[in-house]
């Protein structure tokens, strides 16, 4: 389970529908005898919410959550969410939302992945600051869902043999608690880097890594990183630019003397240009740095690009073990992730990459890797994620990187939130 989306319900869909096993009572109030032989009803009712023709005269529309990679062929939740015309007395402006999950799937955190998707959906569709929210009066679980929001408890109701809590939701959702271990913040990406940070922080970055590329970039994040609160230097020099002659690393060393950063980076062999350097100078400008990575007891971040099979190499070097290794924007496949994983001082970090389409394999690999050697990345400006692909890419954006690989996990966003802060703060020691 893995690249999930809500999704409107289409004759695409049909086989999901029927497959999966809905709770007793699900869309009765659709007044539709055997709602899986009826499936175009079920399609032209929903038509019908969404331009407020049924009975109640509340506009809205369902939205059902799939596996987008077919690994598995139900549906896993749905979401629902009803507004009401201003001379409505119902719920005048407010709105009602509800959702279900299925039950073969519940211990997933998909409940809170709903009702987050269904909350920002009513902010950004229907421009709603606040929604009302129902659950029964002896679902707990329900309620502990709710309470992970921002809510107002507005009591207890009876209505005929019913009797259930009611809530009014805020549908601004506030990240916080994000990392985003490697983006390029600087004055050839961003006209104000120092508003660009301000603005990440503000949208719940608590921690960001301001990466290095060449001695030009420490020189310009030495001075900005000293400007905010947990914006961390990484310096090194890149694959990309090395030449085909030894390179002198002097101005390096001398800033890492300070011992103001947190990692060497980013560093490694990218083989897919042919205007790169060739492999031998590239492998030693990259041990070169290793070991001074060595030298001021740093970890080392990676830019790995075509060359598995030589970092693979250098890994497996008795005198490098004791140097923990980060993945940067990691893109190896099965075979070599199991390679990678044999090396216990070896981590990866993950993009917005693990958001794309046909990015499968990325994701099966993410199932592979252990909680405890993930870490969430952007790269900003570059690999932004869907549902922002091609513009411009932010740290804060981070938070569809964890989400997704909390699904995966099948864990809520939270805990994996809180699983790679505790991993920065193992390998990186901030």
């Amino acid at each position: 389970m893995a690249n999930l989306k809500f999704i409107k319900l289409t004759e695409k869909y049909k086989n999901h529908f029927i497959k999966t096993e809905f709770d007793e009572g699900f869309l009765d109030f659709s007044k539709i005898e055997n709602i899986k032989q009826n499936f175009s009803q079920v399609l032209k009712w929903m038509e019908k919410v969404k331009k407020g023709e049924q009975e109640d005269a509340l506009k809205g529309e369902f939205l059902f959550l799939v596996d987008l990679d077919n690994e598995i062929d139900e549906i896993l939740a749905w979401v629902n969410i009803r507004v009401a015309d201003e001379n409505n007395d119902l719920i005048k402006k407010v709105g009602h939302i509800g959702y279900w999950t299925n039950k073969k799937f519940r211990r997933r955190g998909l409940a809170n992945y709903a009702l987050e998707t269904m909350l920002k959906h009513a902010k950004n569709t229907y421009n709603l600051d606040e929604i009302i929210i129902t659950h029964d009066f002896n679902n707990i679980a329900s309620e502990k869902v709710i309470k992970a929001f921002d809510y107002n408890y507005l009591g207890e109701f009876i209505e005929g043999e019913r009797k259930y809590k009611k809530y009014i939701l805020k549908t601004e959702i506030l990240e916080k608690d994000l990392v985003d271990l490697h983006a390029h913040p600087l004055k050839e990406y961003y006209l104000n880097p120092n508003q660009e940070i301000k603005n990440n922080f503000i949208n719940g970055i608590e921690k960001m890594f301001f990466i290095a590329t060449d001695i030009n970039e420490t020189f310009e994040i030495d001075k900005e990183f000293r400007l905010h609160k947990n914006v961390f230097p990484v310096y090194g020099v890149h694959p990309n630019n090395i030449k085909n002659e030894p390179f002198d690393f002097h101005k390096l060393e001398k800033i890492l003397e300070k011992k103001e950063a947190v990692a060497i980076g980013e560093i490694g062999l990218d083989y897919f240009y042919e205007t790169n350097a060739k492999p031998e100078f590239q492998i030693l400008a990259l041990e070169t740095q290793i070991k001074l990575a060595q030298k001021y007891n740093l970890p080392v971040i990676l830019h790995i690009r075509d060359a598995h099979k030589d970092i693979y190499n250098i890994l497996n070097k008795t005198e490098y073990k004791d140097i923990k290794f980060i993945f940067h924007s990691y893109s190896g496949d099965l075979k070599w992730t199991e390679k990678f994983l044999s090396f216990n001082n070896v981590y990866f970090s993950f993009s917005g990459v693990i958001t794309f389409k046909k990015n499968f394999e990325t994701r099966k690999v993410i199932e592979l890797i252990p909680n405890d050697r993930i870490f969430s990345e952007t790269d900003a400006p570059y690999l932004t994620p869907e549902p922002y692909r091609s513009k411009t890419n932010h740290s804060h954006y981070v938070s569809f990187v964890v989400e997704t690989i909390a699904l995966i996990k099948g864990i809520k966003k939270e805990k994996m939130k809180k699983i790679i802060m505790e991993n920065v703060m193992r390998v990186f020691g901030v």
